[in-house]
This record gives C-alpha cells, structure tokens and sequence, in this order.
C-alpha cells in the first residue's frame, strides 16, 4: 500500500511536468507490473495528508473518495493550519523518497499515456454574456481537491466573458486569508479584494473556460506565521449555465439624513430631502437616487449643492473624507431654477439649483450609506452624515421594472417542482387542519360574556395550572381570599397582590403574545393587575420566579374570578374631576416659563380619588427656534420641594407618562414646507400618590430640542380650579372628544372634523367661531369642514358640549386650528433701486408703484440735511391703497453698499417733517413693513453725527445696563444668566460713535455648567477682547469639556435708540444643545441694550469682567438690586444696581396737610387726589438717580380714571406747576407703574373728564401751564395756523396738552392707539375695562388696553388684522372717518345731512370700506378736504385735523355739559 501512494504522488508530479491530463491511475497502461494493482479509491488524498501518514508509518484504511472528502471539509481552520504547516515542514524528506522509487516509472511514462477524466478539455468558446459554473480547487501538483479549498465558495461560481477573456467571481468568508494572487508562469499578480456585505471576493482572468488559473493563497497560520499554498482552480465545463441578463427592480425606499456621530438627531441636511429615495438594483449593484429641495437653515433659504458618497462600513471612516479612492461624487441627474439665500429676505433672483442626483453603489439594499454634503446656507462648510434606507416599508415601483432575475440552470424545474408539490401539499393540509380545527374550537369555545356593575369589589380568585382545573402551587405568592377587583364598561381588573421577592416578573398571555405586567409597590405588598372581559373569562398569566440553585423558574397558571363571592365596596370617598390652570416653568427659576410651556394647551384635568390622583395635560404644537415641534415625551418626579437631579432617568423615581390620545399633525420641517403628518400625543397622563399637589417636577423631550430633554416644573393654580365631575352628583355626560386632522393649516386647506361622545346616545352641540356651545348651538350629525377665515389667516376654535336627558350636560371641550396667511407676491419692482414689494393677495386696491426721485426734488425737502450729510442714500417714492383690514405691505431694498449700524428708513410726513421708519437689515436687505405711501429715503450716515439720539449725548464713558432677551418673547433668555454677574456694559461715545463692552461669566443652567463659547450678531461686526479658560462639570455626558469662553467682547454703533442687538450664542454642553444644534449650532438671542438708563462715569473706568459662575436664577425683570417697599404708604421703589449708590436709602410719606398739600391743591383744583413724598437720601442729603426708576403706587378700589402728575412746587422766581406722567398697571392690576429720572411729589388724581391724548408710547413728561386761561394759549407753532382757533378750544376741554410749554405740533401725526383713547374716553370708558384680546400689539398694561378693548367689542374699530391692532401705526384720513363714524351710531348720535356730500377731487381713491364714513361726516360738516381740493384718505390725519374734526364734532353733538354728566354716569 506505502508504494502504491508513492506511485500516487509520483502520477501527479509527472503530470504537471508534462502538462498531460491525467486520468484515474486504474486505466494508465504504463507497463509495469505494479501499477495495475494500485488501489484507485485512494487516488484523490492530499499530499499533506500522504506526508503525514508517510511520516508515522500507519497502515491505512481503504477509503472512498466521498469519505475522505466529507472529512477534509470537516477540518477546521486551526486544525488545517497545524496540519499543513507540519505536511510543508516533511515535504522535502517525502519528495525525495519518492525519486529513486520511480525512476524507471517516469522513463517509461509518456505524454500520451497519461489521461485524466477530471477535466475534460474542450476548444469550446462562450459567446459574451453572464454564466455560472461549478469550479474545482487543486493541488499544485496532483489531481486532488486541496484543502484551501474549502475557504471558497465553487458552486454556481458567477462567471463573466467578454471579448473571448473569462472573468471568475471567487468568493470567500474566511478572516486567516491575507492576500491572494493570480500565478502566470513565474509571475504574481495581485488580485483586488472586493466587499458585498460580509462577503468578500477576487475575480481570476482566463482566457478560455478551458484554461487552468493558478491562484496563490498567503494564509494567516498563527504561531507558524504566514503559509503560501498555490492552488489550480479548475471550471467544471459540464456545470455551464447561461444567466439570462437581470432586469433592473426599482424601489420607492422611505429614507432619513442622520448625524454620523449620533444617529438619533437628524442632520441639518434632512430638510433637503423630497420624498423617498428611488434604488435601482441590478446584477448586484444599486443606482440610488434622492430628490432635493430648498431647505430653510438658520433664516436662509438654501440648498444641497453636492454630495459625496463613502464605501460600505459600520461607522464613518474620517480618513476618507477628500480621498477618491473612497469617496465618490454623486452624479447630478437634473436641475431646476429656484430662489436663492436671501429670498426670506425678499430677493426673488433665482439660480440654477440640483433637483436630483445619483448614488452608484457596489451593493443592492443596504441599509445605510454614510455621506458628505454641501449646503449653501452652511457657508460652505461641509457635514457628515448618513443616510438611512428603510427597506421594512419599501415599495416595488411598476410591474415593467420588477422581472425577477432567472437562471436557465438543470436545477430549476427539479426546484420549482419540489418547492411547489412541497408547498401545495403542506399549505393544504395545513391550512385545512388549522382551519377546521380552529373554527370547531373556537365555535365551541365561545360562550356569552358575563359581565356586572361597574364598580369597586372584593372577592376569592383561583389560581389553577395551565391546562387542568388543578390549583397551581404558585397560586401560593399571592391573595386568593380577597382580591381587589374593579368593574368597568364590562371589562374586570384584578389586582394579584403578592408579598414574595421570589417573583421576578409577571405578563400577562394572550394568544401567542406575553405583555408584561407593571409591578406596583403600595408600601404593604406588591400587585400587578390583569384585564379579563367578564366574571366568566379567564386569564392565562406567566410567572418567573427565582429557584434557588436551579435558576430562574417559568410557570403558566390560569387566573379565574369565583363571581359568587365578588361583594361590592361603597366607597365614600367618591371621585372628583377638577379643570386647573397650570403653567410649565423653569425648575432653576420658577419666574421664567420653561420652553415647553407652549405646548400646553388649555387646563389640566385633574381627577382625585382616595388620596390620589390622575393628572391629564392636553398638548398643541409649538414652534421652537423656527422648527414646528411636539412634546413627544415626559417623565415625573416623587413630590419635592426641589428638582434633585440624580432622578434623572432613575426608573425607581421617574415614571413616563402613559399617552392616552394621539393626533396627526405636520412635523419640524412644517415652517420649510414639508406638510407630511406624523402623530403626536394629544394627552398624556400622570398617576399621582397624592391629591392635590402644587407643582409636579417633570422631565420633557421636545423634539424641536433634539436629543436633550429638559426639566421642567408643572405648578397648578388650585385657587381657580374647577369642579367639572362629582360622583357625589347625577351622573354627568362624558365631554367630548374633537379630532381633527391638523391643528395647523395652509390657507387654502380645507381641515376636517369629527366630534365624539362616550356617553352612548348623546346630542352633541358645537360652534365654530369660539363662543360657548349649547343647546341653541349647532347639532353635530357628522364629520364637517372648516376654511380659513380670511386670506389673512387666523384661528377656527372649534367648541363643542355633549347633551342627554336625565344627565348634566358635559364639560365643553376645544380646539384651535391655525390657518397660516396667503403668502405675499412681488406687487412692484424697480431693478435700478433694488426695491421690491410683496403683500397679500387682496390687500391693496390699486397698482403699487416704486418710482426712483432725485435728491434736489423737492419732494425731500424735510431729509435734505439728512441725505446730503449720508454717504450714500436711495430715495424713492411708493404709491398704493390699502384695502380694509389689510396687512402691511413688506418693502425690501438692496443695501449691499450701505453699512448696516448706520442705515436708516426714513418716510417723509404729511406735515411736511419726516419719521424713522422701523426696520430689519440681514444679509444686505433692508426690510420694512409699511401702510402708507408716499416719499421713503434710505440714508447710511456713518461719520455723519446723525444716529439716532447720538447728537444729544456726549463724548464720555458712560455705565448702561443690559440684558439677554429671547428671540421671539419679551421676556429674558436662559442664556441670560451668562451676563448675570456682569449686568451693566462700558459704553464709550466719541464723536457720535458709541463702542459698547460687555462682560459676560460662567452659568450653572438645571445642573449643568457651560459657559458663552461664541457670540454674532447679524446687525453689526462683534470684536472678541478677551478668553478664558472653562472647565464644565460631568453632568452633560459624563466627561469634562474644556475650552475658552468669551469674558469680554465689544461692539460698535451710531444707532443709540435701538433697543436690541439680535445675536447668536452658544452656550454648549446643557440640554440646550439640541435646540442649538437644530439651528446650526447657536441660539438666536436679542441683547437688550437700556440707552435711557445710562449713567456717566470717569474716563478713567474699565469693564473688568466678574468671572464668578452665576446659577441661572435671574429674574426676568432686569435683576433690580434696589426693591425697596413702605408697609405705610404700600410704595415699592425697584431700580437696577447702579442707579442708586451704596447706602442710599429711600423716603415715601403721605401727604395730607401743610404748604406742599396747598400747592397741590390748587393746582388740582376740585378734584380728589392723595398726595404722596419720595425722596432717595444719602444720610441726610437728597440725591437724584443715576438713572431711570420704578415707582410703584397702590391702586385703590374707587379709583376712577386716574392721572398721575408730579408737582413741581416753584420757587420765588417761578410759579408751582403739575406735569402729567405715563404710567401702566402691574399684571396683578395693583399697581400703578411710573418710571422716572427724579423723585419727589406725586400726585394721583381723579379725572374731571377732560381728555388727555397720549402723545408717544415711550416715557414723556408733558408740561401743563397753570396759568393758561381760556384763548391764552402761549403755543408759539400755531400763530397764523388754519387751525388756530380748533386747537385753542380742544386744549381748553381738555382734548389735546401741548409738547411742550411753548409747543403743540400741530402737524405732527397721531397713531391709532391715541384716536380710540380719546373716543373712549369720550365714551366714559374706565381704566378697568377689559375684554378677549386677540391683538398680538395690544398688551394689558398698555395706556390704550381698555380703550381698544371697547372699541372692538363696540364695532368703533376691528383691528388691521385678526391678530394685529396697529396701536403704533399712524392713523389715515379714511380711517379716522370710520371710526368717528361708528363711534357715533355707537352714541346714538344721527348726523346731520346739511351739505351736498364729499365732493372731493379724489373720491375714486377712497377705499370701498371708508365711502360711506367720508360721505356722512362730510355731509355733517365734520370733515374738511385740504387745500387742494382733495381728501387725500391714504394721507395720514395730523393733531391739527383731529382737533378740528374732535371740536366740530363735541359742539354739534356732545355739548360739554352733557359730556360730563354721560362720564359720570358711566364711571
């Protein structure tokens, strides 16, 4: 036997050298006895395995190729390695035995002699196409498989052939491999190593299927080091199978652009994806292709504008990142025109933008692809991320593209056969057994539910096994004699109380599926409750338990109800449902709303029962640093006076709320247009172990906010809660429930809505308009409808109440659903100025015109000094007509030449003088919103001495306090306590130029550390002065982050009347990162800067910042270090820290006799007044603020239009005067509000009815003469005025005060604000008069709130808008008409019809709205046209024609003595 497998080794070695095929060893005529006994069974051994068995001499056994086949394959890859690493290290000692045994043997050999039959040679040529073929794996030298075989894959080999050359695709899985070579002749040719998923694989070049590839293999072989094999890889020629071409299958894939680093939180790209992806997979590749669309990043309306795509990998490679090899520019398919970057700004230039591109990949579904991309609004900073592909919800695209690919193999119809008799045969005879079976038993099982009162039980329970009716012994953890059972709606709970800790968990099963069931601990025991549906069902529930040393033990027992000794309890403590006011707040500081507040709507529901509590919030949508979010999840705390934080995602004391309503709404992308819908949870509900609680301390995920959650504290204002359900009372209807299918809604959308009742056959009764619904009200019958109420938009609130005999009516339950505006379109264009106009379809009667005026005209006369002093101007005159109820027109200009802190709007007035217009500059558009036409001038005066108030301040340092404001909300930002220790700001003025330094410091916000990393500005350029070092604590993440926060910067502007610097912070590593990084990584802020209150100090003063960390507990009012009060007198005095020096202290004294009451007296003539003294002393001197204060008088509850007026009681040289002060009431209408520069005597005054007009919003004094009498009016501005003798008569009643002394500005323009105040107050209303304010500009402590408030709910006045008054906005000719009109039939007052009408020259440029108002008043004589013989209704109305209008109008129709006594009556 050794010598026949010598004679084996020896056959193959001859081969090779001659290059002749071999055959099987038993049909080589070779002429030597010997040969012919050699036993062929043992031909196909390997050499390493004849090396081995040579070596240790053992006899061997005849074994059948098919044995010693199975059992090399058996072999693992140490033990091939170990195996042939000792065949390689004998092979020389075995290659020599074998020489002188066969000499004679290989001299007798020759090339004919020698055949093979395990490869047949054939002169086939394959046409070019795709085929597959079994390939086999050699030995270098013999004709037997070699055991590195194994590593490969050599059936149904993918084979190529092209021009005559035969591609092989070798696959491999194995790691040990570590390079692989294609051998020719000497040579060693690399092969590449390619990936498809875990698959990897080389492809071998033959020239004909005929040719043997050498294929050399370096195995990794461990302690053995590197091993090279050659192997001959060998096709199977009788194995060829033509594969017909693959047709290409399209899929519409669901897809999501993610962070790299952290796949949770979307990238910033996301929002330029359009819909699915569409992936082509063919011949085991993909094409992928994604739509695109403009995104809005960060206020800037951009677009992806390149993409790049990296290889197949479980994380991002940086490496890549630039490298070709890696990275792959994906292919643009189409472009389109669009808008570009500053289109939010107004400009409509459009470029040209990528619509779609395509992705090549080398891979047919993968489930995600890691990218890079480019997006304009990123300043050409590029990102990664990735894409993720949801192939669970991918859909075939069109029947033409989804041929499946087919092979012609042998083996298909022997498949196809198989799998369909197999299939058949087992789907039929299962599907009828399963079938019968199931509906035999299941209609025997069935037996009618048994079902009993609602209400609270007690009574014996079984525990038996799972499939006989045998008592379990694990029945044994639990009580069995008296559980605790409730009856509701027919359905049982049944509380399985248990004292064991060997129960480890319990779910309840039902059918294939086990839910777990929630373990409560109430201090005695532990229970968790199952749901049955009647006394007659049974639940099946599975319990683990701890068995000690046998582990952990599963059982299945059957839980059944004993209905015979079920005995109800009468609970006295009935259920109580309360409607309580509530409020979200900051847990570091309750003062300050916590960003998720807006999302509550409406009360909390609370229902209180045997000492706790179920707590239901109603949640709406909220718009979040200009994403469109959703509370999306909340957890709550234990009950605590304090938020301790290391609950934090402790399941011991955090419990999530359980989602008990959802509704679709729009998601983030909403404000950039994408409208798909998502749902949201409506109401959540937290379990409390406690009635009535004053705050809950809660966690909240906001999905606007990223990944970071916030905590939160819920307080409930019990004082004005609601009883809404008694069970000590009938039984009331349940309120119902109103679905609709978005709460916000384009213009044009129609928005379902469907209401629905519990209680079975109630009447339900709704309204639209948001009155309260009842029996009168609307029958709902079915789902309806609802439309936006204007194409200005607005809110539907739709109400609805439930109604049923022998019940008490249901609570009214609401919602409100939002419509968004019609958008604006470009109404006037003028390409040489680069203005442009946009409004609301509807809103202007006319053309709108933008014509370009010259400097010298004279239509600029009032800006002359201004434009020739400015460095560069446009001046251009805008003509339009507003319709009625129309909201401003937006005008934009290009100012790309101008410099943005010293660019100003201005409008020249009818009175020929000019105002400064309101307006915003970003990214070099200046924006406006304007009501009026005429002459607009845009003036850059830098260097020219001409910002603002800078003319009247002079050159110095001077102290200003600031704060950090939100971007959207007057109220102070989060990131406000970064200047908290820092509060007042160096501002240096030289020749006009105020350079302003600011200080900031470390924060400590709910927990975390950080402090301000970075700071911009969008209004001017912010200059960094100084950094220090910062450390955070681990709170964030676990980890301390260093870095240099800014401690000082500065900025510069000649502008020193705006009150707010917008600006960009960043105040990184606290939950405020996901908002941050939903807005490109800042935080849009407005740093609030006090012109008014600056103070001047020495030239000698720097800022040196305090870098002490503050805790992020300021207030929201500023941070007054003074708040002082008298319990006497009831005076509180707040002013910030710097306007009052240290040891100042603060005197308030009723006044009620002696020389100062007499002064008063006789100032105030009859009128009841109390008199008050405020003095600010230092020791015994009195001293005058640094700055503005606040000063806080009581309100008092028989006060009746109160003037507040400081008096100024004289000297020898001057005689006693009053001024007149502008005040506001406090939110908790307390308070009457004055601020102030100087203390000293203030009056407050009933009033005699007299009128006073409000002449400016902001802070003014008002001087009143005492010694006018009657005509003696000493206004220097009126002498010669056409109206002289109007304005003298309404100053006498008390209409109109001057400016001044010496000054009543008779061609000055009045706002809307100021005509209803005197018209309310004509009308005797009083200063507590409220009412719905749906006026966004309208506040409640504002001077003209109760006016308004009158007005609209009279039909004097509707608003500019649904949600905008225009308080500040000038009044037109037109619109005074109106409302004096109205005013009038709202007095009952008939106006005469005495002249022909108006008969103005342009009666066609009325508005429809106001014809019928000019026409009545001119026919009374009320109103006048002007010189020209026009009315000029778009003109605005001046003190002069208002006085004219106010005089004419109380002499014909409100004699003074009746005007009185109508005030009283109604005070």
């Amino acid at each position: 036997m050794k010598y026949k497998r010598y004679l084996s080794v020896f056959l193959a070695s001859a081969m090779a050298v001659s290059n002749a095929p071999l055959n099987t060893l038993a049909d080589v005529d070779t002429g030597i006895e010997n040969v012919t006994e050699v036993d062929s069974e043992n031909t196909d051994l390997s050499e390493e395995e004849f090396v081995s068995e040579e070596q240790t001499e053992e006899s061997t056994e005849e074994t059948t190729t098919e044995e010693t086949t199975e059992e090399v394959t058996s072999v693992t890859d140490e033990e091939y390695i170990e195996e042939t690493t000792e065949s390689n290290i004998d092979e020389d000692n075995a290659e020599t035995s074998t020489e002188s045994v066969f000499e004679e043997v290989v001299e007798s050999l020759t090339e004919n002699d020698i055949i093979s039959d395990y490869v047949s040679y054939s002169e086939n040529t394959l046409d070019d196409g795709k085929y597959t073929a079994d390939i086999s794996f050699l030995n270098e030298n013999i004709d037997t498989e070699s055991m590195a075989g194994r590593y490969f894959n050599g059936t149904q080999v993918p084979v190529t052939v092209e021009n005559g050359k035969v591609k092989l695709r070798i696959e491999y899985t194995t790691d040990l491999l570590d390079s692989l070579g294609q051998k020719t002749g000497d040579e060693i040719t690399d092969l590449e190593v390619m990936t498809e998923g875990d698959k990897k694989y080389v492809e071998l070049t033959l020239n004909s299927v005929d040719e043997i590839g050498y294929l050399q293999i370096v195995v990794n072989a461990g302690s053995f080091g590197k091993m090279t094999h050659i192997v001959r890889v060998v096709v199977k020629t009788d194995t060829i199978t033509k594969v017909e071409e693959e047709k290409a299958v399209k899929y519409s894939v669901p897809i999501k652009m993610v962070q790299a680093s952290n796949p949770t939180v979307e990238s910033m790209g996301n929002g330029a994806l359009n819909g699915n992806a569409i992936v082509t997979v063919m011949n085991g590749k993909s094409t992928v292709e994604l739509n695109l669309k403009a995104t809005n990043f960060a206020g800037l309306y951009g677009h992806l504008t390149k993409l790049w795509s990296y290889p197949t990998s479980e994380k991002m490679d940086y490496s890549w990142w630039g490298d070709s090899a890696n990275e792959i520019e994906a292919e643009v398919a189409e472009t389109y025109m669009d808008y570009g970057l500053q289109y939010n700004q107004g400009d409509t230039t459009q470029s040209e933008f990528i619509k779609s591109v395509k992705i090549n990949r080398s891979a047919e579904k993968e489930n995600y692809i890691y990218i890079r991309i480019q997006v304009d609004a990123m300043a050409g900073f590029d990102q990664v991320a990735r894409l993720d592909l949801d192939w669970d919800n991918a859909v075939v695209m069109g029947d033409e593209d989804t041929t499946e690919t087919s092979s012609e193999t042998s083996t298909e119809s022997t498949t196809e056969t198989t799998t369909e008799s197999t299939t058949e045969t087992t789907t039929e005879s299962t599907t009828e057994t399963t079938t019968e079976s199931t509906t035999e038993s299941t209609t025997e099982a069935t037996t009618e539910v048994v079902t009993i009162a609602n209400g609270e039980y007690t009574g014996k329970i079984s525990i038996l096994n799972e499939k006989t009716d045998a008592d379990s012994m694990a029945g044994n953890y639990f009580e069995k004699e008296k559980a605790y059972v409730v009856s509701e709606n027919g359905k049982l709970k049944v509380r399985l109380a248990y004292t064991s800790d060997l129960i480890v968990s319990l779910a309840q099963v039902v059918g294939e599926n086990s839910n777990e069931l929630e373990v409560v601990n109430n201090g005695e025991n532990k229970y968790v409750e199952i749901t049955i549906n009647g006394v007659n069902d049974i639940a099946y529930v599975q319990i683990v338990v701890n068995a000690g040393k046998f582990g952990q033990m599963t059982h299945i027992v059957r839980v059944k109800v004993n209905a015979d000794s079920l005995e109800k309890i009468e609970n006295e403590n009935k259920e109580v449902s309360y409607s309580v006011p509530i409020k979200m707040v900051q847990t570091a500081n309750p003062t300050l709303e916590s960003m998720g507040h807006s999302a509550l709507d409406g009360n909390a529901i609370v229902t209180v029962k045997d000492g706790k509590s179920v707590v239901d919030l109603k949640f709406k949508a909220v718009t979040l640093n200009s994403l469109y979010g959703h509370l999306i999840n909340m957890w709550s705390y234990p009950t605590a006076e304090n938020m301790d934080y290391g609950w934090w995602g402790d399941s011991n004391y955090e419990i999530p709320a359980e989602v008990v309503e959802k509704y679709m709404d729009y998601g983030m992308e909403y404000t950039s247009g994408n409208l798909e819908q998502f749902e949201f949870p409506r109401v959540m509900r937290l379990e409390r172990n406690a009635e009535k609680e004053n705050h809950i301390f809660v966690r909240v995920d906001v999905d606007a906010m990223g990944i970071y959650n916030q905590a939160a504290r819920i307080d409930f204002d019990w004082d004005n809660a609601e009883v809404i359900k008694n069970d000590n009372t009938e039984s009331i209807v349940s309120a119902p429930v109103i679905n609709v299918d978005k709460t916000q809604a384009s213009n044009s959308e129609k928005v379902k809505v469907s209401i629905t009742s519990s209680t079975e056959n109630a009447k339900i009764y709704y309204t639209t308009d948001g009155s309260e619904p009842d029996e009168n009200s609307e029958l709902y019958t079915g789902e309806f409808e609802v439309t936006a109420p204007s194409v200005f938009g607005g809110d539907v609130v739709v109400k609805a109440i439930a109604v049923k005999d022998g019940m008490v009516n249901s609570a009214v339950n609401d919602v409100t659903i939002t419509f968004a505006p019609q958008q604006k379109t470009v109404v006037a264009n003028n390409e040489e100025l680069g203005a442009k106009i946009e409004a609301v379809e509807g809103s202007v009667a006319n053309d709108v015109t933008i014509d370009k005026i010259e400097k010298d005209s004279e239509k600029v006369e009032p800006l002359k000094d201004i434009i020739n002093k400015a460095v560069n101007s446009k001046i251009m005159n805008i003509d339009f007509a507003l319709n009625e109820n129309a909201e401003n027109l937006l005008l934009n200009v290009d100012v790309t030449d101008f410099d943005k802190a010293t660019t100003k709007l201005y409008r020249v007035t009818n009175d020929n003088n000019y105002e400064v217009v309101e307006s915003t500059i970003v990214d070099n558009i200046l924006s406006a919103e304007i009501n009026t036409a005429g002459i607009y001038v845009i003036a850059d005066t830098k260097n020219s001495n001409n910002g603002g108030s800078s003319e009247t301040i002079e050159d110095g340092k001077y102290w200003m306090p600031i704060a950090l404001w939100n971007a959207n909300i007057d109220q102070e930002s989060m990131g406000n306590s970064a200047f908290e220790n820092n509060r007042q700001a160096l501002v240096t003025v030289n020749n006009g130029i105020a350079t302003v330094e600011v200080a900031s410091n470390p924060v400590a916000v709910s927990g975390y550390t950080s402090a301000l990393k970075s700071i911009q500005s969008s209004d001017t350029t912010i200059k960094v002065l100084s950094k220090a070092p910062f450390t955070t604590n681990t709170k964030f993440d676990g980890k301390e982050h260093k870095f240099d926060y800014v401690s000082k910067f500065s900025f510069t502007t000649n502008y020193m009347e705006k009150e707010f610097l917008n600006v960009q912070i960043s105040v990184p590593y606290t939950p405020m990162d996901g908002v941050m990084a939903s807005a490109g990584g800042s935080l849009s802020a407005r740093l609030k800067l006090n012109w008014d209150s600056m103070s001047k100090t020495d030239d000698s003063a720097t800022l040196n910042p305090d870098s002490s960390s503050a805790n992020g507990s300021s207030s929201s009012g500023g941070g007054s270090s003074v708040n002082t009060s008298n319990e006497d007198t009831g005076i509180k005095i707040e002013a910030d820290e710097f306007v009052f020096d240290d040891g100042t202290t603060f005197s308030t004294d009723v006044v009620s006799s002696g020389e100062e009451y007499k002064t008063a007296e006789s100032l105030l003539g009859n009128t009841d007044f109390r008199l008050f003294d405020i003095k600010a002393l230092v020791g015994s001197t009195e001293v005058k603020p640094n700055g503005q204060a606040k000063v806080y008088i009581p309100v008092k509850d028989n006060d009746k239009n109160v003037v507040i007026y400081r008096i100024n009681k004289g000297d020898k040289t001057t005689e006693p005067t009053k001024t007149e002060l502008e005040y506001t009431i406090s939110q908790d209408k307390k308070y009457y509000v004055v601020t102030v520069k100087e203390f000293g005597l203030f009056a407050v005054a009933e009033s005699t009815g007299e009128v006073k007009e409000e002449e400016k919003t902001d802070t003014v004094t008002k001087e009143e003469n005492t010694n006018i009498d009657n005509n003696k009016v000493a206004f220097s501005d009126i002498e010669n005025h056409w109206a002289y003798d109007n304005i003298l008569s309404a100053v006498n009643m008390g209409l109109f005060t001057g400016v001044s002394d010496t000054e009543f500005a008779p061609n000055n323009t009045a706002t809307r604000a100021m005509f209803v105040t005197v018209l309310g107050r004509l009308a005797g209303v009083g200063t507590s008069k409220t009412g719905d304010n749906k006026f966004t500009d309208v506040k409640n402590n504002d001077y003209f709130y109760p006016y308004v408030m009158w007005a609209v709910e009279n039909g004097v006045v509707s608003g500019l808008s649904h949600s905008k008054f225009g308080s500040s906005s000038n009044i037109t000719r037109e619109q005074m008409a109106v409302m004096l009109y109205n005013f009038a039939k709202n007095q009952n007052i008939e106006l005469s019809k005495i002249y022909s009408g108006s008969n103005f020259k342009d009666t066609d440029k009325i508005s429809s709205w106001a014809v019928e108002s000019v026409n009545a008043l001119a026919k009374a004589g009320i109103l006048n046209g002007r010189d020209n013989g026009n009315f000029d209704p778009k003109g605005t109305a001046t003190r002069a024609e208002i006085a004219t209008m106010f005089v004419k109008f109380i002499d014909a129709y409100m004699p003074q003595n009746e005007i009185t006594e109508n005030t009283a009556k109604t005070e």
